[in-house]
């Protein structure tokens, strides 16, 4: 299996160096040393046994608690968490001999620990040593990003389970008591909610799935590379936006093609092998880091809805 495995990520690394010229892609806007990088990371550890986005929400509508000063209390609950798994896990490890006879949940442990650091450290190298990407309202960074978490998700809460019901030494303990049952509620509430919440949108989707797109720029995005699309059937329509990834990510899903590295556009327009029509989506703020791109007297603005301006050029092939 582990062969397969491997195989089979090499053949991705491989597909990605043919289809993008990288075998990692990685959004490159400067190199260097960043430790202001890596001071706030993604609260791993709280987010193993809540919803930290609907957590935040909370504190914010119920109690009228900043989102960020929720965040920075995350992000202490999450250092003192990780501080103290790394310390559990050094004390079985050579105080305990605990690993010394592993059984099949042992053997999880070890190697679930290791490849949880190695996420820690391959994300901490990347941001390290990247420069951040401004967004929106925000600089990002790999070590922020909660997605890519995920066996470490997985990971704490199979130990936190493994340890609550095959070894109930902890009983004798009121310490561990509170911790097990605190986290068991915790977890037990947040499962409960996601029942709660995925069945009501499934049920409702169509309601739901309105009032998430009802921005009025994102609506009419929409309605424009369609019309385009109509109008143009023997064009390829390609899109890319500055700092808002719905625009390149709702092409795809809709049969185009989205452009995710859309500053590169003020350096050189993509090759196309038919006739294309690019449609980029700037909102105000970053207007003026385009201004290359604008030079291009190709260029031609459609219309500004709420805060995206939308533009389009016809490109041929050579």
């Amino acid at each position: 299996m582990l062969a397969i495995i491997s195989l089979l990520i090499a053949v991705f690394f491989i597909f990605l160096k043919l289809n993008t010229g990288a075998s990692g892609y990685i959004m490159d806007f400067g190199r260097g040393i960043f430790p202001a990088n890596i001071i706030y990371w993604a609260p791993v550890g709280p987010g193993s046994f809540i919803n930290i986005s609907f957590f935040i929400s909370q504190m914010t509508f119920q109690l009228g608690i900043p989102g960020d000063r929720s965040i920075q209390v995350l992000q202490m609950i999450n250092y003192g968490m990780i501080l103290c798994i790394v310390l559990l896990f050094l004390y079985l490890f050579f105080k305990k001999k605990f690993f010394t006879s592993p059984d099949p949940f042992r053997w999880f442990l070890v190697l679930g620990f290791f490849i949880s650091a190695a996420t820690f450290g391959e994300l901490g190298y990347l941001s390290l040593t990247y420069k951040a990407q401004p967004r929106s309202h925000f600089s990002w960074n790999y070590v922020t990003e909660s997605r890519y978490y995920a066996f470490v998700f997985f990971f704490l809460q199979v130990s936190f389970l493994g340890w609550a019901f095959l070894y109930p030494a902890w009983k004798k303990s009121i310490i561990q008591k509170i911790i097990v049952y605190g986290l068991s509620g915790l977890l037990f509430i947040e499962i409960t909610h996601n029942i709660y919440f995925h069945t009501k949108v499934a049920l409702n989707f169509n309601r739901y799935k309105s009032s998430r797109y009802q921005e009025a720029d994102y609506d009419y995005f929409v309605k424009l590379v369609q019309l385009l699309a109509r109008n143009n059937p023997e064009a390829a329509i390609w899109v890319a936006a500055d700092k808002d990834w719905y625009y390149p990510l709702m092409a795809s899903y809709l049969g185009y093609k989205g452009i995710f590295d859309s500053i590169d556009l003020n350096k050189k327009f993509p090759v196309v092998k038919k006739k294309t029509i690019l449609v980029i989506a700037l909102y105000n703020q970053g207007m003026a880091n385009y201004q290359p791109f604008f030079s291009n007297k190709s260029v031609q603005f459609i219309k500004r809805v709420a805060e995206g301006n939308f533009y389009f050029l016809v490109l041929n092939p050579d």
